[in-house]
């Protein structure tokens, strides 16, 4: 478990149906997207082209740690709101890019570590923390399921474990809302 830590009062208050609105006013078609979407299933009325985004697990096997949400901080700060979901594993695991796109960052930072984040076009970037290696420079553009980083325990963590993050135009949002499969 790791990661930076966020008071449990800033943990985000969610009002689906005006993110849903925001949603439908964004152009699909827009020129300036590294991702092409016109592949994506979109349903009106379910609007679940999000799920179809991101397709693939980041990790496997899967074993969550640590999920979205307010929890009691590992490093005994007390209550803090948790981000992203942990994946626990050995260092050196692969990790793979949930859903194509393109890496705009790549580097460390002392919360996260090693650190990538991938854009995946329609304001949808995925986070990937604490890997012992990365294997993607900033512009490199990602397919699903590409080799990103390795697993490990840089920055502020307990031990190996992958720390992964959506967020939607800025904001954190459950990544449980994006996977397939949790």
């Amino acid at each position: 478990m790791g990661g930076p830590y966020l008071p449990a009062s800033q943990a985000p208050h969610y009002d689906l149906a005006a993110d849903l609105a925001h949603l439908d006013a964004v152009p699909l078609h827009k020129a300036d997207d590294a991702i092409d979407l016109s592949a994506i299933a979109w349903n009106p009325v379910k609007r679940d082209w999000r799920e179809k985004l991101l397709s693939l697990l980041p990790v496997a096997p899967v074993r969550i740690t640590s999920g979205f949400g307010r929890r009691h901080d590992p490093f005994g700060r007390g209550d803090a709101f948790h981000s992203g979901i942990d994946f626990a594993g050995t260092t050196g695991t692969p990790v793979h890019a949930c859903g194509d796109g393109v890496v705009v960052q790549a580097h460390y930072t002392k919360d996260y570590g090693n650190v990538v984040m991938i854009d995946h076009g329609q304001g949808l970037v995925t986070l990937y923390a604490h890997n012992s290696r990365l294997e993607v420079r900033p512009g490199d553009v990602v397919l699903a399921g590409q080799e990103i980083s390795k697993m490990g325990s840089t920055g502020r963590s307990t031990g190996p474990h992958l720390h992964f993050e959506v967020r939607q135009y800025g904001r954190r949002i459950d990544p449980g809302r994006y996977l397939a499969g949790l």
